[in-house]
């Protein structure tokens, strides 16, 4: 991708515990933090036509003249080592346009993330359907243009609330905004309100002087996974650490992601263009129950018909076609997450959110529907051969006709 049954998880099984201190923190080495992640893209619309290190300015500066903006820390760009992605917009079928990959959008990812703090009033962070119940005030945010993290301190071991770190998401689209560019949240499902994945980190962040990170992952239904720190417990230390960590594994998910999605509307484009060739069918055959002299009329009212049915004939044959690369797409960069994963112990903040892809990608069956196109296809190719052999025995006649009288 390089240049390259709505599944929504209800995200009221979050716990609602902002304002429950489990365990008070007395050790001042010790210190806990909840961090949130989400993919939120940063798209170059096809119109602009200024530098990456340009658009990088425009950023900054938006960021710089948020009065919700605290602090934004140096940042190392580098335009060759930045990488450039195509990505598709979600909706619930393609349309013909966006066959030919019109709704792509040209997706830009920073070297080096950019780092900034926050702090917003209570009553100005916005709530998640009823929930108000935030955990800070201030949070610090990570962000490459792909995947945002969002942590805060929780001063407790376990501080959790649904509406926490939405106030990030915020800004960060209203400074996209002003520096003229686009963003896009790829949520878990297209139906899916919640704007971050399904689960969170709960950290234990302990001073030591070698550094070290250990997940605990605990049951799919939790809706955190554990993690323990050692090092610097400074938020943007322990901020830096977790997105390196999730670096490469969070450009693996987005992809897996919007490849999944993309399936589930290509599906529906293709059993949709399969349905509509299949009622143009059943109107044919009922046509030719009726009355022999009815049929001319039939035949002129429904004349733009065949036109019709090459047009989904053909439609749906390219929608199969990219269903089938997009499935390969999914498995390679769904591999790589696995594997990756596995071997950092990471795999349990991804399970959550790909476990309804996994179950509607590898029950496609492809196969039912190639045969069905290809019985229609077959249908109306010795369709137009008989109309041609027809057309070209009555010619022949005519000639005759004319020949003769001649």
């Amino acid at each position: 991708m390089k240049e390259s049954s709505n599944g929504s998880h209800d995200s009221s099984t979050l716990n609602e515990t902002a304002n429950e201190d489990l365990v008070t923190v007395v050790d001042t080495n010790k210190r806990y933090f909840v961090a949130r992640m989400a993919t939120l893209m940063l798209e170059i619309p096809e119109s602009d036509e200024r530098s990456p290190a340009s658009r990088l300015r425009s950023l900054k500066s938006a960021l710089e003249k948020d009065v919700r903006v605290i602090k934004v820390l140096p940042h190392k760009f580098r335009p060759e080592w930045s990488g450039k992605y195509h990505f598709h917009k979600n909706s619930k079928i393609v349309t013909s346009e966006d066959l030919f990959n019109n709704d792509r959008m040209n997706i830009f990812q920073f070297n080096e993330p950019l780092e900034f703090q926050i702090r917003v009033p209570f009553k100005n962070q916005p709530a998640f359907k009823d929930s108000r119940k935030f955990p800070s005030e201030e949070y610090h945010v990570v962000w490459d243009g792909i995947t945002a993290l969002t942590i805060w301190e929780s001063h407790s071991e376990a501080r959790r609330s649904q509406a926490g770190g939405h106030a990030a998401i915020e800004v960060i689209e209203h400074a996209v905004t002003r520096a003229k560019l686009s963003s896009h949240i790829q949520s878990c499902s297209p139906g899916c309100s919640f704007q971050f994945w399904h689960r969170d980190l709960s950290i234990l962040a302990l001073e030591n002087t070698e550094h070290s990170l250990e997940f605990k992952d605990t049951s799919i239904h939790t809706p955190y996974i554990g993690v323990k720190v050692e090092g610097r417990t400074e938020i943007h230390d322990v901020a830096a650490s977790l997105f390196s960590t999730f670096d490469q594994d969070s450009l693996d998910f987005a992809i897996s992601k919007n490849c999944a999605q993309r399936i589930r509307e290509l599906e529906n484009t293709t059993r949709s263009g399969l349905g509509k060739l299949l009622e143009l069918n059943f109107t044919q055959a009922i046509r030719k129950r009726k009355a022999w002299h009815k049929r001319p009329r039939e035949a002129w009212k429904y004349r733009f018909e065949r036109g019709m049915q090459r047009e989904y004939l053909t439609g749906t044959w390219l929608a199969l076609s990219q269903l089938e690369l997009l499935i390969r797409e999914w498995q390679e960069s769904t591999k790589r997450l696995d594997r990756r994963s596995e071997a950092r112990h990471t795999a349990g903040m991804f399970t959550r959110d790909l476990q309804d892809d996994a179950t509607v990608v590898e029950s496609l069956n492809l196969d039912l529907l190639r045969s069905s196109l290809e019985n229609l296809g077959d249908r109306f190719d010795s369709r137009v051969i008989a109309i041609a052999t027809s057309a070209s025995a009555a010619a022949a006649v005519i000639g005759g006709v004319i020949g003769g009288a001649l």
